[in-house]
């Protein structure tokens, strides 16, 4: 309705100040004191025609010509410095700006109505399969997460955990850096300290039994495609008892050890972009050696860096060009590798 409205009262303005409007713009123009980049000719001429056909309908919505060149706002900030005085006056730029704000807010209105309407539908579509998830007696493994943390959250939460802690003395998560923030909050709530001390009515028996050991390295959170959520696992470090590092590796070769520990530390604090992950050097664990893996009869190469050149000189790539390239060149150099290999 306001859309409508403004719509009727900036088309009254234009058949009543229509021509001496069109006169005071291009006259201002010329005179330099508006900028000619946005009051060009080729704008002026498709605003003008534009606005004669949208008057002499009964159309309310504007669709085609820069309209927000004969509003008030444009027109002040598209005065040259010290041309005030100059600017074009008239009914029509009060009438066209307030027509501008009114479709802004429509426009706002319809955004918020499409957020609700995609809030509406997910609701629906979780009743839905939740349903049919029951009709049909099965369950995913997200429905099992799910399940466990929100009886954690209701009346007989007590009594669950209580059972699981008889149950499970001690729990132990692996690849911690690929636990979502749910996940942490059943263990934590089960098997952790709990800071709001929620559980008074627990049996003190029930307490020292509690162990809960977390294993995980940042650096390898690759399953964010998944849930899985890097700074859950910083928070949990932040809380958790440090535990030994585990400072040996049992399978690489030690030229690949040094080989990545010069990478990173010519890297520098920053390599893998976020605040807390940090590369530590380990030690080979005297398992495999240098001539573990050999080509002609020497030890491999622990670590090949290769460049690609631009196609075209002083071009860059694109990402997608770039990524399409690397994994060309990976597979080639595996092919290599295998090919070699099955040539003795």
């Amino acid at each position: 309705d306001a859309v409508r409205r403004a719509a009727q009262a900036m088309r009254a303005a234009w058949l009543a100040n229509g021509p001496d409007a069109r006169e005071a713009v291009e006259r201002s123009r010329d005179a330099g004191a508006l900028s000619k980049t946005s009051y060009n000719d080729k704008a002026l001429a498709t605003l003008w025609p534009a606005m004669q056909d949208w008057s002499r309908g009964e159309a309310w919505r504007w669709t085609r010509g820069n309209l927000e060149l004969l509003t008030s706002r444009k027109l002040v900030a598209a005065t040259n410095k010290g041309k005030d005085a100059l600017r074009p006056q008239s009914p029509l730029f009060d009438a066209a700006q307030a027509y501008v704000d009114a479709q802004a807010l429509l426009a706002e209105w319809l955004e918020h109505r499409k957020l609700v309407l995609v809030h509406r539908v997910r609701d629906e579509a979780t009743h839905r399969l939740a349903r049919l998830k029951r009709q049909r007696r099965v369950r995913s493994f997200d429905d099992l997460i799910g399940g466990v943390a929100r009886a954690l959250e209701g009346e007989h939460a007590r009594a669950l955990i209580g059972q699981l802690r008889r149950q499970y003395p001690a729990a132990l998560v692996d690849e911690f850096q690929d636990t979502d923030a749910r996940q942490w909050s059943i263990f934590q709530r089960v098997f952790g300290d709990d800071p709001d001390d929620a559980l008074p009515a627990l049996d003190d028996d029930l307490r020292p039994a509690r162990f809960l050991a977390l294993i995980g390295d940042p650096k390898q959170a690759i399953y964010g495609f998944r849930g899985g959520d890097v700074h859950t696992y910083l928070r949990a470090r932040e809380n958790a008892q440090a535990a030994p590092p585990l400072a040996r590796n049992f399978r690489s070769r030690p030229c690949l050890l040094r080989a990545v520990d010069t990478l990173y530390a010519a890297a520098g604090d920053d390599a893998f972009g976020a605040t807390g992950i940090a590369f530590h050097p380990v030690q080979p664990g005297g398992r495999r050696s240098d001539t573990a893996c050999l080509l002609d009869g020497l030890p491999a190469p622990a670590l090949t860096l290769r460049r690609l050149p631009s196609r075209v000189a002083d071009e860059k790539c694109s990402a997608e060009e770039s990524r399409d390239r690397a994994a060309r060149a990976c597979t080639q150099a595996i092919h290599e590798t295998l090919a070699l290999a099955a040539s003795g």
